[in-house]
């Protein structure tokens, strides 16, 4: 760590405020949404194309942050006009934000390993890290922090003690990898992909693979798979003269992994057999025995692998508690990064708890592992610790006012102290051997067995897709009706508000009075709004879609009694030709008149909806209503002496009419991965896993039936199995009788019989299935598509079909 008058020295800032005693920086901020106690932090004023961080600058202000590398000389008056405040102003904060990673890098002599790749990289950064077990004090990114700011983050997290490095880098632009290189510095590399992942920011792959591997240009050894050094055997050489390549192939045999690599041929036993996770291990087995670890501790630490599937995730307990289950990982910057997650689902009021074990990896000391636990807690207002084993065992040194230690997790789970952890934030978190799964078993709310699983991640990976075909100054209102396309609205509510959307929009205000409810401070349109609910929309500050003039009188009436005049906003719906809801053009001169009087009407958007955006065939009807919303526009403009914004695209549209995107989007199933124009559906990224278990298996003869009304007839001697979903789940009664396929063990089973309310028959013969195995109903675009032309309905219909019963679990990663 460094001080920051040490920090100035270092980025020669142009001019600088030292107004408080020098102090030591122990956080690095960006985003106020992350900060719960800015004590100790350097905020980072980054200005980027959607957002500039100076205009937060009063709210981190508010956190008590102190400190601060800005570069609008405004601001530097500003804080020098509050007084008590080190600022220091650059022409370029993210430039100054990553020579402060390369000189917190260059304090340090240890092994760094640098992955990048189009896809696997976060992967076999954790499955190395694994691998590489006790053998090493490693520090590593974060989660996925592999970004011009993320990469300068984790290399923050850099201290004496750790004697290896491995971070991510990932790049979406030519020219990016430079300053990741500058900062990583790595000794080892690992190429573990090259597909079309932000293929958009290349002119060809050839050029994203020189980008990519540049990372390597000063490190002493490449690691790849032989098959993608031969892919591109001439431009790696060529980039690359002076580094040892170094590749490996494998090859599969029953359960066997046989993996070649450096002369030697070994065989390992894996708990999967994917290609994806084959090509992963690969990479991460190649660099543990470069990095001298022995094949038979190898061969013992692949049996305890946290599978893609364990992953940082968000789950409904009792007591009306959350939890936040990242019982696989145990080191601190993965502590770091799940309770910034913590801070984001946290609402006003709640209690955070910070359930954890023994760090078994770490090298500190128990004195420093308590002080950084006891900073960390501080730093993210944690209100409550909860311990297991020995490290934290003396519950005077953690400086918490309510600290509980156990020996093992067994005794946690018998002791009542579930009976005062209510209405909370419980992050429960520690090494594998704790078992703390099955604290998260005893403490999870005992719902209905099918679950609907979100991916956030993918989620904001989608959003930044579609931010990036945007021209700059055009805004996202993000569709979170029908509980976020069935997916659950406050949460989605929560990340898209986390990533800067400038406009929420439901169908009813009850959907957007329970997101007010929950803490979501963005404007929200109410799309249907009903005059009996207009009084509760004013209350809640929404803000109504006003299509005709009884809904305009209405909410008139409503604003007559109230004397204040911040009033909400209203939205003015035109009819174009989709014949739903909306003004017609001739209508609008009364209406001008209707809002000319009115002068407290403020008008926010003006709007329409295209009626084809996703069928090629209506082209000239969709360009005629854009024509049409158009002359609307300016007879609004005209007659009303208001700025407004226009929308009229929904996710169909964005892509396919670019011309008309206006002020704003409207961005609904394409954040949940499904877009129309098939040739970017490449670009996005599955949300939502639809999934169930097997109850029980049936071996039933050829000639008997299953199910009711006898209608699955068997042809010949079957294992039937019955799975935990029915219509009453969203699983439609239209996917009888063999419309629509499962996936079980990785192939598609069909349907048997009448889907009956809470249960199904599926027709696993030959597959080895077993009780208890998982079901997948939909896991990407091509399976949700797929099982909604069974039903001869759309995607929309099937995920807002998914019932209130079916628990939703969110994760990161």
């Amino acid at each position: 760590m460094a001080s920051f008058s040490e920090i100035v020295e270092i980025i020669q800032g142009e001019q600088r405020g030292l107004n408080v005693p020098d102090q030591q920086v122990h956080q690095l901020f960006y985003d106020t949404r992350l900060i719960a106690n800015g004590k100790g932090g350097l905020f980072f004023a980054f200005s980027g194309l959607k957002e500039d961080g100076h205009r937060f600058i009063q709210k981190a202000f508010g956190k008590g942050v102190n400190q601060w590398v800005i570069s609008d000389p405004e601001w530097a008056q500003w804080l020098e006009n509050k007084g008590s405040q080190n600022w220091v102003l650059v022409k370029d904060v993210l430039q100054a934000f990553q020579t402060v990673a390369c000189q917190h890098r260059s304090q340090f002599s240890l092994p760094v390993v640098a992955i990048t790749g189009s896809n696997g990289k976060t992967i076999v950064k954790e499955w190395l890290s694994q691998l590489l077990g006790s053998d090493f004090f490693i520090c590593k990114s974060p989660k996925s922090f592999n970004s011009q700011i993320g990469v300068g983050l984790s290399l923050w997290n850099l201290s004496p003690g750790h004697t290896l490095g491995i971070f991510e880098a990932g790049i979406s632009h030519a020219g990016e990898m430079k300053n990741l290189r500058r900062m990583i510095l790595p000794d080892y590399g690992i190429l573990t992909s090259l597909g079309p992942a932000h293929e958009e920011g290349f002119a060809s792959i050839e050029e994203k693979l020189i980008e990519k591997i540049s990372l390597f240009s000063g490190a002493s050894v490449l690691i790849l798979s032989e098959s993608l050094f031969f892919r591109f055997k001439d431009i790696i050489v060529g980039q690359l003269p002076k580094i040892k390549i170094q590749t490996w192939k494998w090859q599969q045999a029953g359960t066997e992994f046989i993996h070649h690599f450096n002369g030697m041929q070994n065989k390992f036993e894996l708990p999967f057999s994917d290609v994806a996770s084959l090509e992963n291990i690969g990479n991460s087995i190649s660099t543990s025995i470069l990095l001298n670890v022995s094949i038979p501790d190898i061969q013992n630490r692949l049996h305890l692998l946290s599978l893609p599937e364990m992953r940082l995730s968000l789950k409904e307990g009792i007591n009306n508690n959350i939890l936040i289950d990242d019982s696989y990982t145990n080191d601190l910057a993965g502590l770091e990064a799940a309770l910034q997650f913590a801070t984001l689902q946290r609402k006003a009021g709640q209690d955070l708890v910070l359930i954890i074990s023994d760090l078994q990896e770490s090298l500190l000391t128990n004195d420093d592992l308590n002080d950084r636990i006891s900073t960390l807690s501080s730093n993210f207002n944690v209100s409550k610790i909860v311990t297991i084993g020995q490290q934290f065992s003396d519950v005077k040194k953690l400086k918490i006012s309510f600290h509980r230690n156990f020996k093992s997790t067994i005794d946690l789970v018998q002791s009542n102290i579930i009976i005062d952890l209510r209405e909370s934030i419980l992050l429960i978190k520690g090494a594998r051997i704790f078992g703390l799964e099955t604290l998260v078993k005893a403490w999870q709310k005992k719902v209905h067995g099918t679950r609907l699983e979100i991916n956030l991640d993918a989620m904001v990976n989608n959003l930044n897709f579609y931010k990036s075909q945007l021209p700059q100054g055009t805004g996202i209102m993000a569709m979170v009706k029908a509980l976020g396309y069935g997916s659950g609205g406050e949460e989605i509510a929560r990340i898209l508000e986390f990533h800067h959307v400038d406009y929420l929009a439901v169908a009813y205000a009850d959907e957007g009075v329970k997101l007010r409810e929950s803490g979501i401070m963005l404007p929200i349109m109410v799309m249907n709004p009903m005059p009996e609910s207009l009084q509760s929309i004013f209350d809640h500050n929404l803000e109504p879609e006003i299509y005709g003039f009884r809904i305009l009188n209405a909410w008139i009436e409503i604003l007559k009694y109230h004397e204040t005049k911040n009033w909400p906003s209203i939205h003015i719906k035109i009819e174009t030709g989709m014949h739903r809801l909306g003004f017609f053009v001739e209508e609008l001169p009364a209406l001008c008149v209707i809002l000319q009087k009115n002068l407290q009407l403020k008008v926010a958007t003006v709007f329409s909806h295209l009626a084809g955006a996703d069928d090629d065939h209506l082209n000239d009807y969709s360009l005629q209503q854009i024509e049409t919303f158009e002359q609307a526009c300016l007879i609004l403009k005209e007659k009303l002496n208001q700025n407004f914004r226009k929308h009229i695209l929904n996710s169909a549209g964005i892509l396919r009419f670019p011309q008309a995107n206006y002020d704003l989007v409207r961005l609904g199933i394409g954040l949940y991965g499904i877009e129309v124009n098939s040739w970017f559906q490449n670009q996005l990224q599955p949300v939502s896993t639809f999934k169930t278990t097997i109850s029980q298996i049936k071996k039933l003869k050829a000639g008997q039936t299953v199910g009711y009304g006898r209608q699955g007839k068997l042809l010949k001697d079957s294992e039937i199995a019955t799975i935990a979903i029915g219509y009453a789940d969203g699983f439609k009664r239209d996917f009888s009788k063999g419309a629509a396929n499962v996936k079980v063990k990785d192939q598609w089973v069909p349907v048997v019989g009448n889907v009956c309310m809470d249960m199904t028959m599926i027709d696993v013969t030959g597959i080895n299935a077993e009780e208890g195995d998982e079901v997948i109903i939909f896991d990407d675009a091509e399976s949700l598509m797929k099982i909604s032309r069974a039903a001869e309905t759309i995607p929309y219909e099937i995920l807002t079909g998914i019932g209130h019963r079916v628990k939703r679990i969110f994760f990161r990663g």
